[in-house]
């Protein structure tokens, strides 16, 4: 569980950095990289609270 949220916060910052790199062909990266952690996070919390109900 901590390992799945460690990876979508390093997600979404590893696309922050290629932005404040200014390269414009891994923008599309980013992009993808930020709604992939995103994605992750909102699942992780899903899966947790499904399983603090149980």
């Amino acid at each position: 569980m901590a390992l799945l949220l460690a990876t979508a916060t390093l997600i979404p910052l590893a696309g922050l950095i290629m932005v404040m790199m200014d390269n414009q062909s891994l923008m599309w990266l980013m992009a993808v990289g930020f709604f992939l952690g995103l994605l992750l996070l909102v699942g992780g919390a899903f899966l947790a609270d499904k399983a603090a109900r149980q």
